[in-house]
């Protein structure tokens, strides 16, 4: 028996340093694409924070809003599954991340350092990556 797999590519205007605004849109297009049957919805590189998110990687509070708006998204996974872009924090480093959220829960994250080499994007605070395999069927 074969299954279909419906995913969504959603590519929005992210606006950075907005993540609660952000997160409304993502949340809205969750539950547009839930409508419409997809499986996972996937958001670009850094949508949470917007891109390019400079010297907001270097303050506390960011994080703990990009962490209270993770855990929104993670809660309205229980019908279709999300890949999200977002900035990560992990024993002081600093991290380009990609989480995967399915039936409301976190089934990984994945970190990239690989970032353009433009000097707005203080390429020097970003750390080596760490890769986490993730099952999702």
């Amino acid at each position: 028996m074969s299954r279909k797999l419906s995913i969504a590519l959603a590519q929005l205007n992210w606006l950075v340093g907005d993540i609660e605004g952000n997160t409304e849109r993502m949340l809205q297009t969750l539950h547009e694409q839930q409508k419409a049957g997809a499986d996972l919805v996937m958001f670009s590189e850094l949508a949470l924070s917007g891109y390019p998110p400079e010297d907001l990687l270097y303050r506390d509070d960011f994080y703990q809003r990009c962490e209270a708006q993770l855990d929104r998204l993670q809660a309205a996974t229980q019908q279709t599954a999300v890949l999200v872009g977002h900035p990560w924090r992990e024993e002081g480093n600093l991290y380009n991340a990609l989480s995967l959220f399915a039936d409301g829960k976190l089934l990984g994250v994945i970190s990239n350092s690989n970032y353009p080499t433009t000097a707005y994007l203080m390429r020097n605070a970003i750390s080596l990556p760490v890769m986490i395999p993730v099952w999702w069927s």
